[in-house]
């Protein structure tokens, strides 16, 4: 149990430290889809639920920086008889390519490593009963375009793809992947 703790401290501790050099930091909030597709689930289709995101960061260097955030997703089977709430703190490395010519746009790519508590619910009868909580650990990756709108504000579109998730609950390795917009502001 002290390791989970210590993995869930982690992200902030690593940010906290670093926030001293001033100028180089930055938060953000986001919305998208990203979140699990349930295996095992009833025909095995979702509805898309909002995820919602929100973190903070530090550049390292004019091409990489370090962000810490919390995300949070809900699925359900198409059937309406199981749903996932996942709450996902992750640590992620950013590297861009800086602007690309003259204008405000920017690619950059995502190694993430999160931990992500999951609680599942039997929704069968209309009621939210709990049929337990879990925890995982994963690696995602992701890539997108960021716009530099000016000094202090930027935009980002990307997609995010779990590349390595251990089992949760009846589930075999969950598919989590999806699309996000952030808008961040820098300080």
């Amino acid at each position: 149990m002290k390791s989970l703790r210590l993995l869930t401290l982690a992200p902030l501790t690593i940010l906290s430290l670093s926030a001293n050099a001033a100028g180089n930091n930055y938060f953000y909030a986001g919305a998208g889809n990203v979140g699990f597709d349930i295996k095992g689930a009833e025909d095995n289709k979702i509805y898309d639920n909002p995820s919602f995101t929100i973190g903070g960061g530090q550049y390292l260097s004019e091409h990489f920086s370090i962000e810490g955030f919390y995300r949070y997703s809900n699925a359900t089977d198409s059937a309406s008889t199981y749903e996932v709430d996942a709450h996902q703190l992750g640590l992620s490395f950013i590297a861009t390519t800086g602007p690309l010519g003259d204008t405000p746009l920017e690619l950059f790519a995502r190694g993430t490593g999160a931990y992500t508590i999951v609680k599942g619910k039997d929704i069968t009868d209309g009621d939210r009963k709990s049929v337990g909580d879990d925890s995982t650990t994963g690696l995602n990756i992701g890539g997108g375009l960021q716009w530099n709108m000016n000094a202090d504000f930027w935009l980002r579109a990307e997609y995010i793809y779990n590349v390595v998730m251990s089992d949760i609950n009846d589930f075999d390795t969950p598919d989590y992947s999806g699309a996000q917009i952030t808008i961040g502001k820098r300080f």
